[in-house]
């Protein structure tokens, strides 16, 4: 207890002569889940979220139910292992329930309960199995007792229960559920769709991204940060912005880019010597937003950027300008300023050009450099839009 305290004022005191760098911002938002309200970068990112209960029956299945009991069999026999294990267990929940992306780092604690959980409920009853049957002499003084039965109906339903979550394939598939997981496209093989494309992949990221390696034109491209590591891995170009968000003034002026209008914008790219934008949008057949691209992600856009210092000021920008729900459709109406944004343009150009109808948009400063096929996925239509940036 004496060198624990001795830890602890050598961390403080090394911590405020400058010797320890405080934790980061993502650290401390896994410690303190709420602190990330302060942060909108930090809350745009889905895998910055808390864990949903639905989350967490998806990837553990019957097993959610199986882990409270391996912390209480743990708990009942407090040697160092088991203690290590609940403290793993229990530390694992509580970050991997701050942070949806630690449900990886949750897996392994939750394999040792949920196989702990399972030997210490079976093995009694599989005791009683290979009892040898006795005829007692008396029937003075009986207990109640669990016969071989009982023991075996057990045994009987925890294989059938457990046969059909992780053995047999569910009605709407023909897989396993474990299988049907790991057959889940990635990302970009399903172009940021939660779909499972009925050949390979959705081509129209790989096509969009194959074009950007192959233009010489090409050498900066703006795009939200979603899209950077594909960007620079895949297209080996150079992007703004990237999945690692750690350029957070950067990406705050990425963000007022594309929710201002065309000639603000222009100049915010002339500072990093941008050469092409490009957007992603998802959009049903009707040019209804979808919200699997960046007509989901504008908000994020306004809430990022707004607070940023530009031009010698403080840009305020509030995403209700912008537009607002229609209550009797549900769908989401710009407004006259919306509409000006960067953001709509080049969103509605695309589809406008994809559905084969004349455009009202009118670009400035931007023009087509190339747009994705744009095929349809039952009703929706994932659309890649890169354009060229004209200074002049």
């Amino acid at each position: 207890l004496g060198f624990i305290v001795f830890c602890i004022i050598l961390f403080l005191v090394l911590s405020w002569l400058g010797y320890i760098r405080p934790l980061g911002r993502k650290y401390m938002s896994v410690l303190n889940p709420y602190s990330r309200l302060e942060h909108a970068l930090i809350e745009s990112v889905q895998e910055h979220r808390p864990t949903a209960w639905g989350s967490f029956y998806y990837d553990l299945g019957l097993g959610a139910f199986f882990v409270p009991l391996g912390l209480f069999f743990a708990a009942q026999s407090p040697t160092n292992r088991n203690l290590f294990l609940c403290i793993f267990g229990l530390t694992s929940i509580y970050f991997a329930s701050s942070m949806v992306r630690l449900t990886l780092l949750m897996a392994p604690a939750f394999c040792l309960l949920w196989a702990l959980a399972l030997v210490r409920l079976l093995r009694p009853f599989i005791t009683i199995m290979k009892e040898v049957p006795t005829i007692p002499r008396r029937k003075i003084g009986l207990r109640a007792h669990v016969g071989k039965e009982f023991s075996g109906a057990f045994l009987i339903l925890t294989f059938l229960l457990l046969t059909f979550t992780f053995v047999l394939p569910s009605p709407t598939s023909m897989f396993p559920r474990v299988f049907d997981h790991a057959y889940m496209p990635t990302t970009l093989a399903s172009a940021s769709m939660p779909i499972k494309p009925p050949g390979t992949a959705v081509g129209d990221w790989f096509d969009a991204l194959n074009w950007i390696r192959t233009t010489d034109s090409v050498k900066v491209v703006a795009s939200w940060w979603d899209y950077g590591y594909w960007i620079t891995t895949i297209a080996n170009k150079t992007s703004l912005a990237d999945n690692g968000t750690w350029n957070w003034t950067q990406i705050e002026k990425i963000g007022l880019m594309f929710v201002s209008e065309e000639t603000e914008a222009v100049e915010i790219l002339r500072k990093y010597d941008a050469t092409h934008v490009l957007v992603f949008t998802t959009f049903r057949s009707d040019g209804s937003d979808q919200g699997w691209g960046d007509e989901g992600k504008w908000w994020w856009m306004a809430r990022i950027a707004n607070g940023t210092k530009w031009m010698g000021k403080t840009v305020r920008i509030y995403e209700e300008d912008f537009g607002s729900r229609n209550k009797e459709t549900g769908r989401w109406e710009w407004s006259e300023e919306g509409q000006a944004t960067v953001i709509y343009k080049l969103m509605q150009y695309g589809r406008d050009t994809r559905l084969d109808r004349q455009s009202t948009v009118q670009l400035e400063h931007f023009e087509k450099a190339y747009f994705s096929e744009g095929k349809s996925y039952g009703e929706v239509i994932p659309l890649v839009c890169i354009y060229k940036i004209n200074y002049d």
